[in-house]
């Protein structure tokens, strides 16, 4: 923390862009710098939405050029991670059902984030709904973090008896979201191996 609040702006940018790469959860000491950086007035709120979107946007796209290459040596450290393989398998679930506002949901959700950009290389997604769409994504998810940070920081200064109830509205939103998405992929995955089975009874 205190290295990212003695770089600034460019330790914001390099954590954000890390998490891009497969790095999750490094990103969180950046989102905290930048909305301190707001409140001494040394940046707009839309500036530092710009910084940690831009930051985004740079480690997402050079992963997914990276698996998009093909088989490479970084390609093949990067598949060695089972959460990769499980992003991926979301993400070509959900495009083939919903094309590629699927990158959208990849970049809203932080549990897929650091690796959706990698899956969307693996799955070939071109360049123009890649970028488009991440960048949509990216900015969206940006805005929101930085609000959210700067808004949970107002009510716990202000008001302290609200404390209690901002940490459970933070670990409900955060645990609540991670079981739903576990419910839903094992869900899924069981219907994929319902459907193999059928198929392979002759």
């Amino acid at each position: 923390m205190e290295w990212v609040r003695a770089n600034g702006a460019p330790g914001v940018f390099l954590l954000v862009a890390l998490e891009n790469l497969g790095i999750p959860w490094i990103a969180v000491p950046g989102y905290i710098v930048a909305g301190e950086i707001v409140r001494a007035g040394r940046m707009s709120f839309w500036s530092a939405v710009l910084l940690i979107t831009a930051g985004h946007m740079t480690g997402a796209t050079i992963a997914w050029a990276i698996m998009r290459a093909g088989e490479n040596a970084l390609s093949r450290f990067f598949l060695r991670n089972k959460r990769l393989e499980r992003a991926h398998a979301w993400l070509c679930r959900w495009y083939a059902r919903r094309g590629p506002t699927t990158l959208l949901a990849g970049r809203l959700l932080g549990q897929i984030r650091p690796w959706a950009s990698l899956a969307a290389g693996m799955a070939r997604v071109g360049v123009i709904p890649f970028l488009v769409f991440s960048a949509i994504g990216s900015a969206a998810y940006s805005a929101a973090a930085v609000f959210v940070w700067l808004t949970g920081i107002k009510i716990w200064l202000w008001l302290p008896q609200m404390r209690w109830l901002l940490i459970v509205l933070m670990l409900v939103s955060f645990f609540g979201l991670m079981i739903y998405l576990l419910v839903k992929f094992r869900k899924e995955r069981r219907e994929v191996r319902e459907i193999e089975e059928e198929r392979s009874v002759p």
